[in-house]
């Protein structure tokens, strides 16, 4: 199988429940990496956001992303999304959890 499910590593509970249900090592904490056989993949915000989001970008920019009208509230998080040197400004952005799942999504994603 080569789906990988990317999930936020803030939530410790969830990335365990979906470990245990496809059989994998409860010690992904202490990794830095995974093998290739690895399909829960938790995400660490803190240190990966900058990547992340300057993944978003290059999507964004070079017109890859197309997102359907009936989605407003994803569109209007990117109209209002405002960053200095690559970290989100939350307070400013509006539906920034629906950003943070776009980043998230975009993560098995690289565009050069």
């Amino acid at each position: 199988m080569n789906t990988y499910f990317f999930i936020d590593g803030s939530n410790r509970a969830m990335v365990n429940l979906l470990k245990i249900k496809w059989q994998e090592s409860l010690t992904w904490e202490t990794k830095q990496s995974f093998d290739p056989n690895t399909r829960i993949r938790p995400v660490n915000f803190s240190t990966e956001h900058k990547n992340m989001l300057s993944n978003l970008h290059a999507v964004v920019s070079k017109g890859y992303l197309a997102i359907d009208e009936k989605h407003d509230k994803l569109i209007t998080s990117l109209r209002t999304a405002y960053a200095e040197e690559l970290n989100l400004k939350k307070e400013q952005t509006s539906y920034d959890d629906l950003l943070d799942a776009l980043i998230l999504a975009l993560k098995g994603y690289t565009i050069e």
